[in-house]
């Protein structure tokens, strides 16, 4: 088994310390491995220590600069220590370079609706539910979303379609 993989191996089984023991060894090695660098971050995130995994989430997009899944790590670090603003713009990026980041949509949604931008977090909401009609987050997200705005009907049209796609009584 190469080192890579004994890292991700230790992470399964939540030895955060061997894992990233290993991976430090690697970048040593390596400084340019990406999916270490990820990984590092990945691990730091775990462990909420949101600054430190930026550090490395933003190597990963200097060295590659349209790896979405960074991006949307370095929005969800932002959003965790309240700097809505970089979060926002992470999470449109990871959605610019993969559309099928669910989770994007969904935080960012929120993000707009807490802003009270809620035609923003509607829209947003409206791809997510096309990029994805089988995700029950995104509908009771955009069910919420109309309820807080009054939107019975909406939120009635909603509400009706997760139940029908996700109710084991339908």
């Amino acid at each position: 088994m190469d080192e890579y993989n004994k890292a991700v191996e230790f992470f399964n089984n939540k030895n955060y310390s061997s894992a990233e023991s290993i991976l430090l060894k690697i970048i040593d090695e390596d400084k340019c491995n990406f999916d270490s660098l990820n990984f590092l971050g990945i691990i730091q995130l775990n462990l909420g220590n949101f600054e430190k995994a930026l550090e490395y989430f933003n190597k990963v997009v200097i060295l590659k600069d349209n790896h979405a899944f960074a991006y949307y790590n370095i929005g969800y670090c932002y959003e965790k220590i309240n700097q809505k603003d970089l979060s926002i713009s992470n999470y449109k990026k990871a959605i610019y370079y993969n559309g099928n980041i669910i989770d994007a949509y969904l935080n960012l949604g929120k993000l707009f609706a807490d802003e009270e931008k809620f035609l923003d977090a509607e829209n947003l909401l409206l791809i997510g539910c096309k990029v994805n009609n089988l995700n029950s987050d995104i509908y009771n997200n955009l069910a919420n979303l109309y309820f807080k705005l009054n939107k019975r009907s909406e939120e009635r049209r909603v509400g009706k379609e997760c139940r029908s796609r996700w109710s084991p009584y339908h």
